[in-house]
């Protein structure tokens, strides 16, 4: 970001200039956002203009690139072309232009930040093109890469990562990897399938080292197979990234926008601000033939992970928490947002050795989902759910509401306190679980179709309490069927 500032005089009587206009466009002559600040207060109406004062003076704040500036008054305008902004404070962050394959600029300019720079780059606003055939861009020092706002940048690689940041030293908290798209768009090339890559993969795996604080905000994705992976990543924000994909074989199966610890550990984070649309909800996939699910969110082996006003929508599980053997995931927080699923809302299924505990979410919102159940403990894997509540959402399902199923694994300590909708099934099947209470809320039937069997539907072996006096309700073969009622009770 840099102020820019300067006076427009009249040549014909060396006075200055009041009331003259002068409009900032790209040098393709798309509009750009001007700032009246550091980066802080936008300028409005228009966004790209500003205009002299008494004394000949206009000023304002753009993102570094290349600029035309056209200069308007009294029914004239004069432009001058190419202009280059950049912060003359850090030179360093001056990037070449935007070319048909701009691969080498970005892996020159990373390597010479790396040796000799100040570890920050910003790219002019343009479209930019990479080929990223021989390996995502690697990010092994404390940096920062800032896009511009008006950024096109198209991936031409169907299996690659296209950034990697994986410090070969601990760098430690408050010398931060930054990746800043200011609403740059990422997208693969058209009629390309992306099966495999991430646009950033945060740490390495196995024995290398962490990645430790991460800031990764503002981009909006295209057909990209995920968004970030986290990986040994510590120390983590990633925030403000959107995207939509809804035609039907851009991508293959198992995309998803946020993958944590899948085969790294990943800890104390705070992911926000993420809206995900894999499908749309008017062409969900599964109904046009395909075969493969998506996911929002994944989990496997992380803890301390924080969750803020989260909007997904997913053709499979919107989020899918799923440690393996040895993996725990745990101490998580999810707040807020809203959840649109095919399938599933919340898919919780350890395989054996692998361990959920410690989740809460809740906090508003809604979830909708069209099949399967809203929130799911799955213990056929076979491994542990513990100490898990969900509070405060507002459920609208065809299947089941809240299922905790039966399995080799074990569920101890669930707290449920939300008011479900349900229609094919019931509102709340208890299969199997230990210390499971039902405390506030409203359980039962959607009121514009046949309905659920039960409002609640508990299995033999199941032990804790429902609070009486709740609304509870069923409409097909009654409102609560307890096959534990000398371990689930009434309170």
């Amino acid at each position: 970001m840099r102020k820019y500032f300067d006076t427009v005089i009249n040549r014909s009587n060396g006075e200055p200039v009041n009331g003259a206009t002068v409009a900032v466009t790209t040098e393709t002559g798309a509009a750009v956002q001007l700032y009246s600040d550091n980066g802080i207060t936008p300028i409005a109406n228009p966004i790209n203009a500003v205009t002299t004062n008494g004394y000949g003076l206009f000023q304002f704040y753009v993102d570094s690139g290349v600029y035309n500036l056209t200069y308007s008054f009294g029914g004239k305008s004069v432009s001058v072309s190419s202009v280059e902004i950049y912060d003359d404070a850090q030179p360093s962050r001056r990037f070449a232009r935007p070319v048909s394959d701009s691969t080498t600029d970005f892996r020159d300019r990373i390597a010479t930040e790396k040796t000799s720079g100040t570890g920050y780059i910003e790219a002019p606003a343009g479209n930019y093109s990479l080929n990223l055939s021989d390996g995502p861009l690697v990010l092994d020092f404390p940096c920062q890469i800032h896009f511009g706002a008006q950024n096109k940048i198209t991936i031409n690689n169907a299996t690659s990562h296209v950034f990697q940041i994986k410090q070969a030293i601990d760098s430690g908290p408050g010398i931060p990897v930054i990746l800043d798209g200011h609403g740059a768009r990422i997208q693969t090339i058209d009629g390309m399938t992306k099966t495999a890559g991430a646009f950033a993969i945060v740490g390495g795996v196995g024995s290398e080292p962490y990645a430790w604080n991460t800031r990764i905000q503002n981009f909006e994705f295209k057909y990209m197979y995920r968004w970030v992976e986290l990986q040994n990543a510590k120390f983590f924000d990633i925030s403000s990234l959107t995207g939509i994909s809804n035609v039907p074989g851009r991508l293959a199966g198992g995309t998803g926008a946020i993958a944590l610890g899948i085969a790294g550990r990943t800890s104390e984070g705070t992911i926000r601000g993420i809206k995900f649309q894999q499908p749309t909800a008017a062409t969900w996939w599964d109904g046009l033939g395909q075969t493969f699910p998506s996911f929002g969110v994944r989990m496997r082996w992380c803890d301390a992970i924080r969750f803020v006003d989260m909007d997904l929508i997913a053709s499979g599980s919107c989020y899918l928490i799923d440690p393996q053997a040895g993996q725990v995931a745990g101490f998580i927080d999810i707040r807020g947002g809203n959840i649109d699923s095919s399938i599933r809302g919340f898919d919780i299924k350890p395989g054996a050795g692998g361990i959920v505990q410690d989740l809460t979410a809740g906090g508003g919102g809604n979830v909708t989902v069209h099949t399967d159940a809203g929130i799911k403990l799955d213990g056929t894997g076979g491994g542990l759910i513990q100490r898990v509540a969900f509070s405060d959402y507002g459920m609208r399902l065809n299947g089941i509401g809240i299922a905790l199923l039966t399995g080799a694994g074990t569920i101890n300590d669930v707290r449920l306190d939300c008011d479900i909708s349900a229609s094919t099934n019931e509102a709340v099947l208890l299969q199997k679980g230990t210390n499971v209470r039902i405390s506030k809320g409203r359980y039962g039937p959607r009121g514009d179709d046949v309905g659920n069997n039960y409002g609640l539907s508990v299995s033999s072996g199941v032990t804790g309490y429902y609070q009486n006096g709740y609304d509870i309700t069923g409409n097909i073969s009654g409102q609560i069927v307890n096959a534990a009622p000398g371990t689930f009770i009434a309170r």
